[in-house]
């Protein structure tokens, strides 16, 4: 498991048509209500000067802008969350073509909170648990939507004639298809107070629930959302090659 530590750069969204050479990653967000799940989409959604780093330096290849999104404003650098744009439900799933190193792939970002009842027949290749680095009880949640993951995307039901290891009436499917990051949200509330997590805590827990990834980022200023974005690509290429990918850096198309 990779545990994140980045600065800023610069994702931007298309709508797009997928072709053979550029797979479809389906990438599912869960989280409870109010940790920031929309305000992160959100914040993906701005064009690069809506992106400007708050501090200089990286600690590796940032995602690299080739082309401009129409709402993005030449030199401002936006960070109030009243800036944020409102994505409507109804276009999701919201599409990234990126490239890292030689080859495309086609994002499809979907929340639970929309999809409602209805998320867990997504049958997603890269699943995203989010919670809020302010809220102690939403880090208990945790476990909870680990275990949703597994019974929902990682086991399947069957009966006793299709033999195997069952049970319970459960079989546990290919448990390595599914690239799972744990996200903290809200960075930018983080004070030196009680309650608050903090990353070695969290990426224990990560280990612990034996997530793939780990990281956090503030939505609302923007800190560590691209590299955030470009671990996610990482996560998404894993999904579909079964290899880690080590060349280039995430190109956002």
């Amino acid at each position: 498991m990779n545990q994140t530590q980045h600065e800023q750069g610069n994702p931007i969204p298309i709508t797009s048509q997928a072709t053979s050479s550029q797979p479809i990653v389906k990438v599912l967000i869960v989280g409870d209500g109010g940790c920031g799940k929309s305000t992160f989409l959100s914040r993906l959604s701005l064009g690069q000067h809506h992106l400007q780093p708050d501090e200089e330096g990286s600690n590796g290849p940032s995602p690299i802008l080739e082309n401009e999104a129409p709402e993005a404003i030449s030199g401002a650098s936006i960070n109030p969350l009243s800036s944020l744009p409102v994505l409507n439900d109804s276009d999701q799933p919201y599409m990234y073509t990126v490239r890292l190193g030689y080859r495309r792939f086609q994002l499809a970002f979907y929340d639970m909170s929309y999809l409602e009842k209805h998320w867990s027949l997504l049958d997603p290749d890269v699943v995203i648990m989010t919670y809020d680095i302010t809220s102690r009880a939403g880090l208990g949640q945790l476990k909870e939507w680990r275990r949703t993951i597994t019974r929902s995307f990682q086991i399947r039901r069957v009966n006793e004639n299709d033999g195997g290891d069952v049970e319970n009436g459960y079989v546990e499917v290919d448990r390595e298809k599914i690239q799972i990051m744990l996200l903290g949200l809200k960075r930018d509330l983080r004070r030196e107070e009680p309650g608050v997590i903090y990353p070695q805590e969290a990426y224990r827990i990560a280990q612990e629930l034996h997530c793939d990834a780990y990281a956090e980022c503030s939505a609302v200023t923007g800190e560590l959302i691209p590299q955030v974005f470009e671990d996610i690509v990482r996560l998404a290429v894993l999904s579909k090659t079964g290899k880690k990918s080590e060349q280039g850096g995430c190109f956002i198309l």
